[in-house]
């Protein structure tokens, strides 16, 4: 039976050509997930081996909720995690005397903005500006050429930054360093051994990096380089006895490269899930495809299935057969698909590239990555076609002997029922969401996806009615063409359901997404028109470096400019979990954004005690007078622990932190280098024009680069944007959920047309035209397509439907529907089925008509 299974493949490359080209689609996205996460792993892997060559490194002790390295521009050694405290840089001196110690050297880091040559600033794929203080004892630093930095107003760059920012050896830049706008010379070029992906390096002389990053003397770690021929256990324990007593660990380079690497490859983990459920998506719309191919395969061979029962064949051989054919497709699909996968990630490397970020330029194909592909493939296929395989299987060897053979299907009504219970549940599901103060994504999450499974497992029952109320108007205007495409879809609701389920998937999704976005847009143009009183809102586009605080008190001095309110942020910990605080002025609210007073009274929101957003204080059942533990790095590195007392709790969306602390509070609590300056809220004065008022703002920020200055309406837009950015992603990613969509409607109407020969020649005999064939076949392909469209577009808008009621406390309060954008997707979903029919019609009709007569 494997023979037969290989032959019927092999002789019949219509009928299977589009399985495999979906299987190759599917397997492409699942291979090429797993490349790609190989390439970032080997690309952060490279990094980390370049960046940690020390033979020992010494590091504060892991402390419980510590947070050593914090948002703005603080140091932030590459070794440092955030559950560590910082060290004494002076112990580096102390190591060099030892003996079996070359140099030790202070990790001196953080993050400025760097100036190209064409003056705008240096940032590659949205990735930071990291600049080193460059100690000339540091084995690891050598000049490729010009000289490493000695004295302020001296950068030295690495030779990708170079390059991207179009400067040379020789060169005057600027650099904005902690607020500071510094007028500097490149004197040196440095390779760094590895990719950066995108990140641009700066080396700053000791004096101003210091300066910088460490000015109460703390650094994140100490690198330690041995003598020549000293292991790094050696080094380590010579360290580690000579600083026993002073509350540091030390490690060996390569346990801390191990520790750095785990840690990314669980970030990477995040990424390659997310990627995997898209490809999850396009297998299970591809199993669809499958599994009706198999299904009009099985019919068209149920004489040859008949036969083969007749001369012996067991029941279990036809049904092995069936699947040999699924299994032979899954392998053939598998090996292009793993090369389509390779090309995939080849194709993203270059496109990251042209953005700054350079990755490995070796893309593993491991064992294990072939090895799921594969059978990725195959279990997709096997599965899929395993009821087919039943049904061939159920055939009797009598029924050779029949003029007509056919398939005995049991009735739609059970399906009817079936799919009905599924909706009917989801539907309470999303209800019951709505109706829970928190915790109700879940729910909505499965509601949702019970709909969606309700909806197809009932599509069956309910293709006929939908199909008459769609062709209703084709019927009468395009006799008798429209009539016939409508009977021919309805006459196999189980076909035609399955070819619109796979189209129905990712058009649920797609406009489910396309509430979501206008929600959130519409949610973000309330949100802002409802609580900022600010005229303008100042931010940076480096997120690293955050707002300048010089830049505060020179658009004071304005002349058009009556107040300016900054919105400071840190990381720490909240009640034992890490996030992020916000600190503001006492008169930002209500002059700068106005905030509903929940409970308790804003009267007392000074010292220690604070103010707890709504949403936030739900959560974790605040009130006023309720205490709060809030843990903050000290200046020393140590992480201290606050009581503070919620004063009030109030709905302040517009601030996105679960806390609000005063911000002299702030300035008391936290060291300088830590603080950060999320955005600035300005007002103008009484009569001031908005444009001059504008244009003095804007000439304040201009040097600084990455400044801008937005009024209300163009900051609730840009808000918007980075969800859209996001939506992108998305669609593009559904994207090839719906061209398998499209192959399966090509592929339906290919088999349907070959099972239909002898009755497209009987039209034809009797007069029917080519171009009237052809028109049955193309409405068909799009009566199809939008039956699958309306379908998915209505569970997907139900469910998004809902999200406004179970997210109002993240922000998500107003309900948007795009109904311009869904009747454009039902437009493209018919000139889907328009281009799907192209080559099943043209077949069609250059279809002999004698011989379509003479097949039986």
């Amino acid at each position: 039976m494997g023979k037969i299974a290989w032959r019927s493949v092999r002789d019949h490359p219509v009928r299977f050509g589009m399985s495999v080209l979906v299987v190759v689609l599917g397997v492409a996205f699942v291979s090429g997930t797993f490349l790609l996460r190989s390439m970032m792993s080997t690309t952060f892997d490279n990094i980390v081996d370049s960046a940690y060559i020390a033979q020992a490194y010494v590091r504060g002790e892991a402390a419980d909720n510590a947070q050593a390295t914090q948002s703005g521009n603080s140091q932030q050694g590459t070794g440092a995690s955030s559950s560590r405290a910082s060290i004494k840089a002076d112990l580096a001196e102390n190591l060099t005397q030892l003996p079996g110690v070359r140099a030790a050297i202070p990790n001196i880091a953080g993050t400025l903005v760097l100036v190209k040559a064409d003056g705008t600033a240096a940032a590659r794929g949205g990735s930071p500006t990291i600049a080193y203080g460059v100690d000339p004892a540091d084995p690891s630093m050598t000049a490729e050429a010009g000289r490493l930095p000695t004295a302020p107003g001296e950068i030295m760059l690495e030779s990708t930054t170079m390059a991207a920012a179009s400067l040379a050896v020789g060169d005057s830049t600027t650099i904005i360093l902690g607020g500071t706008i510094t007028k500097v010379e490149v004197v040196g070029e440095w390779k760094f051994p590895a990719a950066v992906a995108g990140a641009n390096i700066v080396g700053l002389d000791l004096k101003t990096a210091t300066a910088a990053f460490a000015p109460d003397g703390l650094v994140a770690d100490i690198a330690v380089y041995g003598a020549a021929g000293a292991s790094e256990q050696s080094v380590r324990d010579e360290v580690a006895d000579a600083l026993a007593g002073d509350g540091v660990q030390v490690v060996t380079g390569q346990e801390l490269r191990d520790e750095t690497s785990a840690q990314i490859e669980s970030a990477l983990g995040f990424i390659s899930t997310f990627l995997i459920v898209f490809a999850a998506v396009a297998l299970v719309v591809g199993g669809f495809i499958i599994a009706n191919t198999f299904t009009m395969v099985v019919r068209q061979r149920l004489r040859e299935i008949a036969v083969l029962r007749a001369v012996g064949a067991s029941p279990r051989q036809v049904f092995g057969s069936v699947v040999g054919q699924a299994a032979i497709i899954g392998a053939i699909g598998s090996a292009f698909g793993i090369g389509g996968g390779v090309g995939i990630v080849y194709g993203l490397r270059a496109v990251m590239a042209t953005m700054g970020m350079e990755m490995s330029s070796r893309v593993p194909l491991d064992t294990t990555t072939v090895a799921v592909s594969v059978a990725t493939g195959v279990l997709v296929c096997v599965v899929s076609a395993a009821i087919p395989a039943r049904q061939a299987a159920r055939v009797a060897p009598v029924d050779a002997m029949r003029e007509v053979v056919s398939i005995k299907e049991s009735g739609l009504i059970l399906r009817g029922v079936v799919g009905a219970v599924l909706v009917a549940g989801g539907v309470g599901g999303v209800a019951y969401a709505t109706t829970r103060s928190s915790g109700g994504g879940p729910w909505l999450g499965f509601g949702g996806a019970a709909i969606l499974v309700g909806m197809l497992v009932m599509a069956p029952a309910v293709t006929r009615p939908i199909v008459a109320v769609l062709s209703f108007p084709w019927r009468r205007m395009l006799r008798p063409v429209g009539g016939l495409a409508a009977d021919n879809v309805a006459r196999n609701p189980r076909r035609s359901a399955a070819t619109s389920g796979a189209l129905m998937i990712g058009m649920a999704l797609v406009g489910a997404a396309s509430v979501l976005a206008a929600s959130v847009q519409a949610s973000v143009g309330s949100l802002i028109d409802d609580s900022l009183r600010a005229n303008f809102v100042v931010t940076s586009a480096d997120y690293t470096t955050g707002v300048p605080s010089a830049v505060v008190p020179e658009l004071r001095e304005l002349p058009d400019v009556g107040a300016v309110d900054a919105v400071w942020y840190i990381t720490g910990t909240i009640a034992g979990k890490e996030g992020g605080i916000v600190a503001i002025d006492r008169d930002v609210i209500p002059n700068s954004v106005d905030a509903d007073v929940v409970s308790g009274s804003l009267a007392g929101f000074a010292g220690e005690n604070i103010v707890a957003n709504k949403a936030a204080a739900e959560l974790n059942g605040w009130e006023p007078g309720s205490v709060i533990s809030v843990g903050l790095a000290a200046a020393d590195g140590t992480v201290e622990t606050y009581r503070l007392t919620v004063a009030a709790v109030v709905d302040l969306r517009v601030v996105n932190a679960a806390i609000i602390v005063p911000e002299q509070w702030y300035q008391e609590h936290v060291p300088t280098g830590s603080r950060y300056i999320d955005s600035l809220f300005v007002r103008t004065v009484d009569g001031a024009g908005q444009d001059e008022a504008r244009a003095q703002i804007a000439g304040v920020l201009k040097p600084y680069v990455v400044l801008s200055v937005m009024d209300k309406d163009e900051y609730s837009t840009s808000l918007a944007n980075q969800v859209q950015q996001m939506l992108t992603v998305l669609y593009a990613l559904l994207a090839l959920s719906i061209i398998i969509a499209i192959l399966g409607i090509v592929n339906t109407l290919a088999l349907s047309i070959m099972e239909r020969t002898r009755e497209i020649g009987l039209l034809r005999a009797v007069g029917m035209g080519r171009l009237q064939l052809s028109g049955v076949v193309v409405l068909e392909s799009v009566l199809i397509a939008v039956f699958g469209a309306v379908g998915g577009l209505a569970v997907g808008v139900g469910v998004a439907a809902a999200m406004p009621s179970v997210f109002e406390s993240s922000g998500f309060t107003d309900l948007s529907i795009p109904w311009l954008n869904l009747a454009w997707m039902i437009l493209f979903a018919a000139l889907v089925g328009l281009v799907a029919a192209v080559w099943p019609a043209i077949r069609a009709a250059r279809m002999p008509v004698l011989r379509a007569l003479a097949t039986e």
